[in-house]
């Protein structure tokens, strides 16, 4: 929560676990999504698709991410991180939307 609330930080790579996606909610932070299992995908999609408050790196919804050997099929490339980082930097309007968010 401290690094957070800090003023400089102007967004952050989460897999969107339950306690991720309330702090980043509750400090007004954008998020890069980026789930891997359990209920964080449900989260992404909530965030990203109903609320507008994230922007994905990657949202595939594996059942099995042993798929591929040992987990290889969830692999994300440096242009996928990339591109979802600059989709959180650049989108002003779901930036201005979580700092509203966060002070209702």
């Amino acid at each position: 929560m401290t690094v957070l609330s800090h003023p400089s930080v102007g967004g952050y790579v989460s897999h969107c676990g339950w306690n991720s996606t309330l702090e980043s909610i509750w400090c007004g932070v954008p998020v890069a999504a980026w789930p891997l299992y359990a209920e964080q995908q449900l989260n992404v999609f909530q965030l990203v698709e109903e609320l507008g408050l994230a922007v994905e790196i990657r949202m595939d919804y594996r059942t099995d991410t042993r798929a591929g050997g040992g987990g290889s099929g969830m692999i994300v490339s440096t242009e996928e991180i990339k591109d979802g980082i600059r989709k959180l930097i650049s989108d002003d309007e779901m930036r201005k939307k979580v700092k509203e968010g966060c002070s209702a």
